[in-house]
């Protein structure tokens, strides 16, 4: 069940870390001379663990001052200034850019970026794919909306080849997108059936309801007003009910593309 439920209640959950795209960078870190030279390890370039965290911090990028009777307020942190990293760890620089300003880029700049790392750009497409190319490496799970959520989840499946075939179930996807970010979503549910994959959508989106291979209308009105099946199909045999709505609509979306 693909839902909007965030994929992490902890900030140091993110895109990067959630598909497994910060393995292949983390490894690829390691490699040059700088970090070499410093003895570092692909586990330095992580503020999840000790050894290259800002000790200060602990990896947050901030600290809690505790106000008592009031909320706590935090404060960037003196010593790694939110940068989550020990300063060894932010010398060690790949094409003129350390950790953590690769966690800062968006997934579209960095997919440039690493250009010619195909593991790094093959986690990274999934996030185009779904069309969270603009969402940052390092963004807080916590500042997901759901609909960000929902799409990470299904990216995290696309990422998932050897995952055996699944029926997902999704509740209003395309909730808040635009028709841009719709196109691309059908391209990615697409891409699930490509491979074997079974998709059950609530929806009430047109684009949507015509792309797909079964319709199953349940009214004929909302809430109280509805509660049965009215009609069952393909969008061109529902768009023939004249008694269900979703049809009506479908009819008239049909019509015009034939004038």
């Amino acid at each position: 069940h693909i839902d909007q439920s965030p994929i992490g209640r902890s900030p140091r959950s993110n895109p990067a870390t959630y598909l497994k795209a910060l393995d292949p960078i983390r490894a690829l870190f390691a490699e040059q001379i700088d970090a070499r030279t410093r003895g570092l390890t692909a586990g330095h370039f992580s503020f999840n663990v000790e050894g290259g965290r800002c000790d200060t911090c602990e990896g947050d990028g901030f600290l809690a001052i505790d106000m008592q009777f009031m909320a706590n307020v935090y404060m960037k942190c003196p010593e790694c200034g939110g940068k989550r990293f020990r300063q060894q760890v932010l010398d060690v620089k790949y094409r003129g850019l350390n950790i953590a300003e690769v966690l800062d880029m968006t997934a579209r700049e960095a997919f440039t970026f690493f250009r010619g790392q195909r593991k790094v750009q093959a986690k990274l497409k999934f996030l185009l794919d779904v069309g969270l190319d603009y969402l940052r490496l390092g963004q807080p799970a916590t500042t997901l909306s759901g609909g960000e959520a929902q799409r990470l989840k299904l990216a995290a499946h696309l990422a998932a080849k050897r995952r055996g075939r699944t029926l997902f179930i999704l509740d209003e996807p395309t909730t808040g997108l635009h028709f841009s970010d719709i196109v691309q979503l059908m391209d990615c549910f697409d891409a699930l059936l490509e491979v074997g994959h079974s998709l059950i959508v609530v929806e009430h989106n047109l684009q949507l309801m015509k792309a797909a291979d079964w319709l199953i209308d349940i009214g004929p009105g909302a809430a109280q007003d509805g509660g049965r099946v009215v009609v069952t199909g393909t969008p061109e045999e529902v768009a023939e009910c004249g008694e269900s709505m979703t049809g009506q609509v479908l009819a008239k979306a049909f019509a015009r593309e034939r004038s």
